[in-house]
């Protein structure tokens, strides 16, 4: 650290003490991102509650949303939780408890397990979760400091969420998929992340259960597509979970299936079911694979293109049978993206415009595991 820096820092609680507001926010900010790119816990050291008694609602706002000492926190949703004076008290209390809910530092600074359930108790938290408006559970759902129980019983439908309506339930599902934890794996040389991998399992167990409607059908659709292929949850029961969506036959006015939104060439159905097995084929035997590469279903092929390698022969064959629907399971298939050959094959022949963002994801999510993989160049 520089000699400029480290002055700064050693100013930093008498500046925010005379600064503006927007200036204490601004900084707040600064701070929290610190402390969650800090390998070590560290908390307030007492200026915070110093800061409320200055009696800005910007700063107190800042302190809800960065803030690590708990009273603190504590005291701002309560504050929140409270009787508004009118239409811009509503609006200001409204955002303090935003504010609280949204806030990933003090999850980190003291390394709380149950956030927020810690904080502010446990029937808040499930009001929150059921009853509340739904702007609260959404920024609850999708903060990546929430407790990994949470996610669980979430994709689950227990604790809290075993009593919420249906509809609440799939929108709760479809927030949660903007979480980063879902793609955080903090596995390292001396411990698994279990919280982690309980999350992945209970997402597949969501896949296996929910019901097989054109709601769920979509939110599943959208959620899978935001995890990163490397950390779902392994299944031997891929062909039971593609069986059930099957049931789902939505029918335009014309009566012809609707086509997918990115696979022109198969139904929304079986786009979505190309989706399950592309993810979560990965646990199929090399007998199982050579049978499912010569599969009448196409969601059977798709789980064969997402998780084979094959060779630049084996892709343009399967490219000129299936078109759309082997890009879909093709741009999650870890040998084809880490391959050059097969990636500038793939890339020049069979990527369109309307696979390039969802690749370029992949990519980036490989690359922060296997640093070494080529970034993708759009033109």
């Amino acid at each position: 650290m520089s000699w400029d820096d480290y002055q700064l820092k050693l100013t930093r609680d008498a500046r925010l003490l005379s600064a503006s507001p927007d200036q204490v926010f601004s900084e707040l900010k600064d701070i929290s991102k610190e402390i969650r790119a800090s390998l070590l816990m560290s908390g307030s050291d007492g200026i915070e509650p110093l800061l409320i008694e200055r009696g800005q609602p910007l700063i107190n706002l800042g302190l809800a949303c960065y803030c690590t000492d708990k009273s603190v926190f504590v005291a701002l949703y309560n504050h929140g939780r409270g009787a508004p004076t009118g239409k811009a008290d509503e609006i200001y209390r409204r955002g303090l408890l935003l504010g609280c809910l949204s806030n990933a530092t003090i999850q980190k600074a003291h390394f709380i397990f149950d956030f927020p359930r810690e904080l502010i108790g446990g029937n808040e938290s499930e009001y929150i979760l059921r009853e509340s408006e739904h702007g609260l559970a959404e920024t609850l759902v999708r903060n990546p400091a929430v407790s990994d129980q949470l996610l669980e019983q979430l994709y689950k439908r227990e604790g809290a969420f075993a009593s919420v309506p249906d509809q609440r339930l799939a929108t709760l599902v479809h927030s949660s998929r903007e979480n980063e934890r879902l793609n955080t794996n903090n596995d390292d040389d001396y411990s698994p992340d279990l919280g982690h991998f309980r999350i992945h399992n209970a997402i597949l167990q969501l896949v296996e259960t929910a019901p097989a409607s054109p709601i769920w059908r979509t939110v599943l659709f959208d959620l899978l597509n935001n995890l990163n292929p490397l950390h779902v949850a392994r299944t031997e029961r891929l062909q039971d979970i593609l069986q059930r969506w099957t049931s789902l036959d939505i029918r335009d006015r014309s009566g012809e299936d609707r086509t997918g939104l990115f696979a022109e060439n198969v139904s929304m159905t079986d786009e979505f079911r190309c989706v399950i097995a592309s993810l979560y084929g990965t646990a199929m035997k090399d007998n199982e694979m050579r049978a499912a590469s010569k599969s009448n279903d196409v969601a059977m092929r798709a789980a064969y293109y997402g998780n084979s390698k094959l060779t630049v022969k084996e892709m343009r064959t399967s490219f000129e049978r299936d078109g759309s629907a082997f890009v879909l399971a093709a741009i999650r298939n870890r040998s084809i993206l880490s391959d050059r050959e097969r990636r500038q094959a793939f890339e020049e022949e069979m990527l369109s415009r309307d696979f390039s963002f969802q690749y370029g994801k992949f990519i980036e999510m490989l690359r922060k595991e296997y640093p070494h993989v080529e970034p993708f160049k759009q033109c």
